[in-house]
């Protein structure tokens, strides 16, 4: 498969309309065959269609005391359809794969009876053929605004976008063994949204003929949804992945840490103590002690499991990205200053930062854990108590390292 070629045709038309500067009309259409799909199934079609309304150049706005505050002033909209046919890796995914998997013996064995063996090739099916997917589509909507203030002097910018992705290109997961499937097969399955908005905002300034100063900046937001998934039904609505982020983890929430009143304590033989979790106070492993980190039952079952994982906070994914641009011209020569930052994600503490003194990692304790872990007269550390080894118990993945 890899030394064939890839495969698509593509037809593209585009039509515009303008009428006296002050309405816009465009239309577009394209269509695409791919290889990927079944003839009868190939061809996808995405049409779109935006409109503008320069305001700015109607006759009420065409006053000097307006145009000196108001120099532009137009209004977009647009509403349109794409498509996807990406399944990676794999090609032809509608037509069935047949794999060689070696020979078979078939007939009496001579070591026993004496009779014939014969050898044949085998053959089985692996991937299931799939004629009915095809396209996954996203519909993407967008409404805009165009400002210029001051003759110019301040250009804004700001969109506002849904867009609504279906059909998605998926090999399901939930299917059962008991129907044979060697490999997932193929389907258009699921749903995500995006939506959010984007702006931006420049200032130029002239100081006589040789300086120019202007400064830039823009911000973007979107947060994606779950709408649809291929995922089994929960016993628990907090389980599902179905109404999140894409990207957000479920994860344990961390309620701080165990204390001395959560434990029945006895002085052993050796001077030692013996801790004994009270009546009623979930753990996930039965050694804790003081200082490890206590978890949220969420079904009140009374133990700390996989079913009171919770999808948390964001995904890794940010959902704020801003940036300012200043910059600086003289007689031809120009400086530029670019600040670019994100926002509104979540991550998570990891490796020697979060666990100290695991085994194996050459019991490294960074300068950081030094007086920030838990002991009883440090009772609101940052970190759990010091031990050496693993500790299943405190390496969960959880709020406590968010």
């Amino acid at each position: 498969l890899q030394l064939l070629p890839y495969r698509k045709q593509n037809i593209v038309m585009r039509g515009t309309y303008a009428y006296d500067g002050r309405y816009i009309l465009e239309a577009s259409f394209g269509a695409t065959g791919s290889e990927n799909f079944a003839p009868g199934n190939r061809w996808g079609v995405f049409p779109a269609v935006g409109a503008a309304w320069n305001v700015h150049a109607e006759k009420f706005m065409q006053k000097e005391n307006v145009l000196d505050i108001l120099s532009k002033l137009r209004l977009r909209a647009s509403y349109g359809l794409t498509g996807n046919d990406n399944t990676g890796s794999s090609r032809f995914v509608y037509r069935e794969l047949l794999t060689n998997s070696g020979s078979q013996n078939i007939g009496l064995n001579p070591g026993t009876n004496g009779g014939p063996t014969t050898s044949i090739g085998r053959i089985y099916e692996n991937t299931f053929a799939a004629p009915y997917i095809s396209w996954e589509i996203e519909k993407k909507s967008n409404f805009g605004i165009d400002m210029g203030l001051f003759r110019g002097r301040v250009d804004i910018t700001a969109d506002y976008f849904y867009n609504r992705r279906e059909d998605i290109l998926i090999q399901r997961v939930t299917i059962p063994t008991a129907t044979g499937f060697r490999v997932n097969p193929w389907q258009n399955f699921g749903v995500t949204t995006n939506e959010g908005f984007d702006a931006s905002i420049t200032v130029k300034h002239n100081i006589g003929k040789d300086w120019v100063l202007s400064a830039r900046g823009n911000v973007t937001y979107a947060v994606n949804k779950i709408v649809e998934k291929d995922e089994i039904p929960q016993a628990y609505p907090w389980l599902a992945q179905t109404g999140t982020s894409i990207g957000t983890n479920k994860i344990y929430v961390a309620e701080g840490l165990f204390t001395n009143q959560d434990f029945i304590i006895t002085e052993k033989s050796d001077g030692s103590y013996n801790y004994k979790l009270k009546d009623g106070i979930a753990t996930y492993a039965a050694d804790v002690k003081p200082g490890d980190i206590k978890y949220k039952d969420q079904n009140g079952d009374g133990i700390i499991d996989a079913e009171d994982e919770i999808a948390i906070g964001r995904s890794n994914y940010p959902e704020l990205v801003y940036g300012l641009n200043l910059n600086a011209e003289w007689k031809g020569f120009d400086i530029t200053f670019f600040f670019q930052g994100a926002a509104l994600a979540d991550f998570y503490y990891n490796g020697y930062l979060a666990f100290p003194y695991i085994e194996g990692r050459g019991g490294a304790l960074l300068e950081h854990h030094i007086g920030n872990t838990w002991t009883p007269e440090n009772p609101k550390a940052e970190f759990p108590r010091l031990y050496y080894g693993g500790n299943a118990n405190n390496q969960l993945f959880s709020s406590f390292w968010m």
